[in-house]
């Protein structure tokens, strides 16, 4: 007998017990209609709200392509659709092969991207994508996605490398590739990969152009003779108590033994700070720069206080600004333009001439590591990720270009000179390879002046010249890993100043001229009321045929006026066009 018959009471006949039942079940389906009903109408409601949540439009596409079967790309894809989403760039993932490469001209930004990870069944480097190196990538890519300037980037990160392509004249700049993309379907993995991944990158630069290497590379100023010295200075005018800036061209002239100074044409007073900002103000602090091909190229720095109506004219991100420009003579006037954005904005970069390439190093502020490449000739840009494991790159104050001719193709690398107190060391960085490696030279000279070396190759000979100061020399052997010489030059010791620039000229196997360029002593400057207003130079004649000896032939002052700025830069036989120009 069920619990709950005892408690009724003993004359309730079974009528009215069905009775009450029935009611009962009566009233809880009616109230379970009712429930039912208002839980509808929310649930509608529900899908009603979602449905009209406003869809956010994909700025462009994120083409994933597999270079082996059994590939990573779409996972990479998707988790760099969800860090740049959280940015605020929204671009619609899709695969490469079962998309229309007719809508290639519509597009307004394209990312063809495959993952570098040869283990198919596993997320190449589980949280990659949250590294700060990813997360770099992103930012810049969010900033420059509206830029009609962005060109074509080729990045190459630790976990995937990508091919970034903007528009241009209305177009993508990807239509180009149209037939590539289309042949895809016939590619096979992995074998044919790296040659269609090529192909594309040559079709959309319309030169013939693999992996992002030109074939006809150019001979660097730093292992050539270099037979004209450049200087850009930024002079300052004070009138009714206001600072105003001017920058000339000079080029360092020779007569009779002595040193002299040149007018090297205008230079145009207004320079881009952005791509829609151009301004007449102090260039920026704390860049690196490098010649090629007769230009002048500065990258990074940060824009140092001129004022309270500079300082307001000027947004934050101005400050810092993440750019590279070039200064090109075109006949009359040397004029700046703009080469693009770097990932971030680094001070006092080392920027390196390399086979017709700017290189950037260092001058790190984000915490990621990338090595950014431009190539003038084909306006492209590609940014290698330097993995932290790997990354030797701390502090290096200067470089030079070393072939090892003990392999039967010789390679070139660029080799940086790195302090750390009274401790040195090199690290060489292979540009083929992308690898860092620090090499051990035994008796090298120990640190003996307060002041940064200066490391400059003797043209393409194997002797290492290092000025500790404009008296103290070294001459060391590094194919032989050996100090041959320690050089004490007479007539100098009075040049107490910093050396700031050294160049080799007119070398031979028995001499070479060594011109220097110092900054003013402290003492001397202080004399002066704190205006750098010239510059000491001093032209040596370096005997090398047998025992080494150095010889002064000229010192002065070249006298250029009052300035904040000097940049100082060698042009070779191979820059037949500026000096045509000129």
């Amino acid at each position: 007998m069920p619990l709950w018959l005892p408690s009724l009471p003993r004359d309730v006949s079974v009528s009215a017990i069905l009775s009450s039942v029935a009611a009962a079940a009566a009233a809880t389906a009616a109230s379970f209609l009712i429930y039912k009903s208002h839980l509808r109408l929310h649930k509608e409601n529900l899908i009603t709200l979602h449905q009209e949540q406003p869809k956010r439009n994909p700025r462009g596409k994120i083409l994933f392509v597999s270079r082996i079967r059994y590939s990573t790309a779409e996972a990479v894809a998707k988790r760099l659709y969800d860090l740049l989403e959280s940015k605020g760039l929204v671009l619609e993932v899709v695969d490469a092969r079962t998309y229309d490469p007719e809508d290639l001209p519509k597009e307004n930004l394209i990312l063809l991207l495959h993952s570098t990870s040869h283990i198919w069944n596993q997320p190449p480097f589980p949280y990659s994508l949250k590294r700060k190196g990813a997360k770099v990538f992103a930012s810049w890519l969010m900033h420059n996605a509206e830029s009609s300037g962005i060109g074509a980037v080729v990045v190459k990160a630790c976990s995937f490398t990508a091919f970034v392509v903007g528009k241009r004249d209305g177009k993508n700049l990807m239509a180009k590739a149209v037939n590539h993309i289309r042949d895809l379907d016939h590619v096979h993995y992995d074998s044919d990969f790296e040659k269609w991944w090529g192909s594309v990158v040559a079709a959309v630069l319309g030169d013939t152009v693999a992996n992002g290497r030109e074939t006809e590379p150019e001979v660097d100023v730093g292992c050539s003779d270099p037979k004209s010295i450049y200087m850009l200075v930024e002079n300052v005018d004070v009138v009714d108590r206001k600072r105003t800036f001017r920058r000339r061209m000079l080029i360092i002239s020779e007569a009779n033994g002595s040193v002299d100074l040149e007018d090297g044409g205008p230079i145009t007073a207004q320079w881009p700070l952005a791509d829609d900002l151009i301004i007449n103000s102090k260039l920026p602090t704390f860049q690196g720069f490098c010649s090629l091909g007769g230009n002048l190229f500065t990258a990074g720095g940060i824009m140092c206080n001129n004022g309270p109506k500079f300082e307001f004219e000027l947004e934050s991100e101005h400050f810092f600004p993440e750019k590279m420009w070039c200064l090109k003579y075109d006949g009359s006037t040397w004029i700046w333009s703009l080469c693009g954005s770097m990932f971030y904005y680094r001070m006092n970069p080392i920027v390196v001439p390399y086979h017709g390439k700017v290189c950037i190093f260092g001058g790190d502020t984000e915490g990621g590591y990338w090595v950014e490449i431009y190539y003038p000739k084909l306006d492209l840009w590609e940014k290698r990720e330097v993995s932290k494991d790997t990354y030797l790159f701390q502090n290096a104050k200067s470089y030079f270009l070393w072939e090892d001719r003990t392999k039967p193709h010789k390679k070139t690398f660029v080799v940086f000179y790195c302090s750390f107190g009274k401790k040195q060391r090199f690290i060489s960085y292979d540009f083929e390879a992308n690898l860092w490696e620090v090499l051990c030279w035994w008796e090298f000279p120990p640190i003996r002046d307060s002041y940064p070396r200066k490391l400059i190759r003797l043209a393409c000979s194997d002797y290492l010249l290092i000025v500790d100061s404009a008296a103290m020399w070294y001459i060391y052997d590094f194919s032989r890993k050996k100090l041959v010489a320690d050089v004490h030059v007479n007539g100098l010791e009075d040049l107490t100043g910093r050396v700031s620039y050294v160049f080799c000229c007119h070398y031979s196997s028995e001499e070479s001229l060594i011109y220097l360029f110092m900054e003013l002593n402290e003492k001397v400057v202080e004399e002066r009321g704190g205006d750098l207003d010239s510059v000491p130079y001093a032209r040596v004649k370096l005997q090398i045929d047998g025992k080494f000896s150095a010889k002064v032939e000229s010192k002065g002052n070249l006298k250029i006026g009052s300035y904040s700025k000097l940049y100082m830069f060698a042009v070779g036989d191979q820059d037949t066009e500026l000096k045509r120009r000129l």
